[in-house]
C-alpha cells in the first residue's frame, strides 16, 4: 500500500464531495436547524437547575442532525463507488500506479474526513447558537469533553454507514440498483425500525450502535452523554465497548470491500 497514493485519492474525494451542490444545500439546512433550535430552546429549559440545561438543548436537535448526516453518509458512500464504476472513471485511476485497495482506502478516508468536518462545523455552530440565544454552559471543560465526544461518535456512526454503502456500490455496478438498495436500507432502518425485529443482531446496525455509544445504560432522559448529573468518565467507560465494536465493524467492512474490489473483472 502506498500512503501517497491513498492520500491523493482521499484528497480528490474530499474536495469532490465538499463542493458538490447537494452537499452544500444539506449543509445550509443543518446550519438553519441549528439556528432554529438554538433560538427555540431559549425558554424550554430555563426551569432546569440541577442538570445543565445547555447540554439538554442538544437532545432536541440530535435526532434530526443524526438523520440528515446518516442519510447523507449513505448516499455519499454508495455513489462514490457505484457512480465511478458506472462511468468507468475508476479505470482511469487504476491505469496509474494505484492498487485497488488504495482506491477503497482513499475514498473511505476522504469521505470520512469530509463527514468529520461537516459534523464538527454543524455542532460547533449549534453550540454557538445555544450560547447566543440561551446562556453559557455551567462548565466549559465538561462541555468541551462532551461536545468532542458527540462529534466523534456521530462521525464514527456516519463512517460506518459510508463503509457499508461503499460495499453496496462495489457489489452493484448499476447506479440505480445500488441507490435503490440504500433507499430501502434507510427506509427500513429509520422509518420502519427494522432493528426491533433483529433481536440481538440489532447491535450491529449503525443507528443502534450510535444510540448505544450516546446512551450505553439508558438511564432515561436525556441521553447519558448529555446528562451532566452523570460524570463524563462514567459515560466514557460504559460507551467504550460500543465504540470499539463500531471501529471493528468499520475495519471489517473496509477489508471485505478491498477483497471484493480486488477480484472484480471490470471496474
Amino acid at each position: 500500500m502506498s500512503f501517497n497514493s491513498v492520500f491523493l485519492v482521499a484528497k480528490n474525494e474530499f474536495y469532490r464531495t465538499i463542493w458538490h451542490p447537494v452537499v452544500i444545500i444539506v449543509g445550509i439546512i443543518v446550519l438553519f436547524l441549528a439556528f432554529v433550535y438554538g433560538y427555540g430552546n431559549t425558554a424550554t429549559f430555563e426551569s432546569y437547575d440541577e442538570m445543565d440545561a445547555f447540554l439538554l438543548c442538544y437532545c432536541q436537535s440530535e435526532y434530526r442532525i443524526l438523520l440528515i448526516c446518516s442519510i447523507m453518509a449513505a448516499f455519499l458512500g454508495v455513489l462514490s463507488m457505484a457512480r465511478d464504476r458506472w462511468e468507468h472513471s475508476v479505470n482511469v485511476l487504476l491505469v496509474k500506479p494505484l492498487y485497488r485497495r488504495d482506491v477503497i482506502l482513499g475514498k473511505f478516508i476522504g469521505l470520512s474526513g469530509y463527514i468529520y468536518v461537516f459534523v464538527s462545523v454543524a455542532l460547533v455552530f449549534s453550540t454557538l447558537m445555544f450560547m447566543l440565544f440561551f446562556r453559557e454552559p455551567l462548565s466549559y471543560i465538561d462541555l468541551l469533553c462532551r461536545l468532542l465526544s458527540y462529534i466523534f461518535i456521530l462521525s464514527l456512526e456516519c463512517s460506518l454507514i459510508v463503509a457499508l454503502t461503499m460495499l453496496v456500490g462495489t457489489l452493484l455496478k448499476n447506479v440505480i440498483g445500488a441507490v435503490s438498495v440504500v433507499v430501502v436500507y434507510v427506509y427500513a432502518d429509520w422509518f420502519r425500525y427494522i432493528v426491533q425485529y433483529m433481536g440481538g443482531l440489532s447491535i450491529i446496525m449503525p443507528r443502534m450502535l450510535y444510540h448505544k455509544m450516546a446512551d450505553p445504560v439508558s438511564r432515561g432522559y436525556p441521553q447519558e452523554l448529555f446528562n451532566t448529573l452523570i460524570p463524563f468518565t462514567t459515560w466514557l467507560n460504559e460507551a467504550m465497548p460500543y465504540i470499539l465494536l463500531t471501529l471493528f465493524e468499520i475495519i471489517l467492512l473496509i477489508l471485505i470491500n478491498c477483497f471484493i474490489f480486488a477480484r472484480l473483472d471490470d471496474s
